[in-house]
């Protein structure tokens, strides 16, 4: 019903709907009281001899617009699920860019088709089954009278008298009928409260992991600031030896100020090579970054790449890169995307933005220059290297410019000749490569733990384990991509 304005479901329900629900019952009972002998098959009977074949075309199509609309709403769920953190990382799919709400997922679609495959095997009629589909309707209608009440209150502010008006009458019809088919739950009733049961243990316990982990970022933080306010006031005081006696531990730096305290501190090696590492935020450090520091070097440009889904079906090209250099090597890029915007290596373009920002930013930043690598990426064959053109230009138009003046005198030489070893710079920079780092976490209780707590971490490290990977999620299976495993204590 989301899918649709209130209007368009007004019109179809009392234009449509309710007309002929009222027609269809009201015909059931005029049969029955017509004829008490087919009141065990109501709808059959009540269908004339000569529309039998008529109906069942009727019953079939009625059938597959139902099950549609129960796929539809469930996709529309898992994606409100997976926006809110509830479920773990699902490829959402967008079947009409201008309505945000029609998705396709093909974790849910191939999911519901083995469940439903697995039920009709096991149950083979649908009269097995009824008991069950009348424990769902009538748990139904009782949460969706209490979600009713919480809109009442927090969305439309209505005050507590009037909700309580409103929900209770309904609440008590609601609650009557639900427990009038608790005797039920042992005849095949018990099959949609275990289906919500587990839904609802991986719902809680994904989300419970992902509070958990941004409640362990927010205090390694905020301790983070902390250090550095201490360090800062100690090296105001004119305490030199304690600042460089207390360092940051570039192995547990979780935020870009904190990087750059450290780099500015440290003597630590840097290889000539570009490392783009995917973090959630541009503020947060990747433990990745960490990992790579522990073996005594890290990347001579560090690129913190993260993604932004924004409210708009798509974004246009003009607004999809933002660049901000950091210093001490160190960049951040936040790429924009609409909501509509597939997922995948072509359609999303995370190597084409970092090839347009190599060649936009690689006179000022020359370190970037081997970004330009990704271009091999999106296309199978080069028929001209990207930067080696643009050097090549920019030598070109040095070399012109120097031929045609009138009087050439020894500092436009020079410069000339420096334009010449800077395009041999660039291409040397091109040839040392770059990498996207991904961060693979591995989940780990603590020896402190109880039995309890330990299992429900068990429990939400097989879930991460199991949701879709980063690698095929962002579309970087490619040679360049590099996965990196760290373990995390919960």
């Amino acid at each position: 019903m989301g899918h649709f304005g209130p209007g368009a479901i007004k019109l179809a329900w009392f234009g449509l709907a309710y007309p002929c629900l009222v027609l269809q019952y009201v015909g059931q009972a005029i049969m029955v009281c017509v004829r008490p002998e087919g009141a065990a098959n109501t709808f059959k009977n009540a269908v004339p001899d000569g529309m039998n074949m008529p109906m069942t075309v009727l019953a079939v199509l009625a059938a597959i617009i139902a099950s549609q609309a129960l796929i539809t709403g469930l996709f529309t769920m898992f994606s409100q699920a997976y926006a809110l953190n509830m479920v773990p990382r699902l490829k959402v799919l967008h079947t009409n860019p201008s309505q945000q709400g029609q998705v396709y997922i093909p974790e849910v679609n191939w999911a519901l088709c083995a469940a439903c495959i697995v039920i009709s095997v096991i149950f083979k009629t649908s009269a097995n089954l009824s008991n069950a589909y009348g424990i769902a309707v009538t748990c139904c209608f009782v949460i969706t009278t209490c979600l009713l009440s919480v809109v009442l209150r927090r969305v439309w502010r209505w005050r507590w008298p009037a909700v309580l008006l409103l929900i209770l009458p309904m609440l008590t019809v609601d609650v009557l009928v639900c427990s009038a088919n608790l005797a039920k739950l042992l005849d095949n009733g018990w099959i949609p409260v275990l289906i919500s049961a587990a839904l609802c243990l991986v719902m809680h316990t994904h989300h419970w992991g992902r509070n958990h982990e941004e409640a362990i970022f927010a205090e390694e933080a905020r301790a983070e600031v902390a250090l550095m306010q201490e360090v800062a006031a100690e090296g105001n005081a004119g305490v030199g030896s304690q600042r460089m006696a207390r360092p940051l531990d570039l192995t547990s730096v979780s935020t870009v100020h904190g990087l750059l305290h450290v780099l500015r501190s440290a003597t630590l090696a840097r290889t000539p090579t570009v490392a783009v590492f995917m973090t959630p935020y541009a503020w947060r450090v990747p433990r990745t970054v960490g990992t790579l520091a522990t073996m005594g070097w890290l990347p001579e440009a560090v690129v913190l790449l993260s993604l932004k889904f924004e409210d708009t079906p798509f974004v246009y090209e003009a607004g999809r890169c933002t660049f901000v250099a950091q210093g001490e090597g160190v960049f951040n890029i936040v790429l924009h995307f609409g909501y509509a915007e597939p997922v995948t290596a072509t359609r999303m373009g995370i190597h084409a933005a970092l090839v347009s920002v190599a060649l936009e930013k690689v006179e000022e930043y020359p370190m970037l220059a081997p970004l330009a690598e990704f271009e091999e990426v999106n296309q199978s064959a080069l028929s001209a290297d990207p930067v080696a053109d643009r050097v090549r230009r920019r030598s070109s138009s040095q070399t012109v410019a120097s031929a045609g003046a009138t009087s050439p005198g020894a500092a436009a030489q020079v410069q000339a000749r420096s334009d010449v070893e800077q395009g041999h710079e660039l291409m040397q920079q091109r040839r040392r490569g770059a990498t996207i780092v991904l961060n693979s976490l591995h989940y780990a209780p603590r020896p402190e733990h109880g039995a309890l707590k330990r299992l429900r971490i068990r429990f939400y490290s097989f879930i991460r384990l199991n949701a879709r990977k980063a690698i095929s999620f962002f579309g970087l299976e490619d040679s360049y991509t590099m996965e990196i495993s760290v373990v995390r204590f919960l």
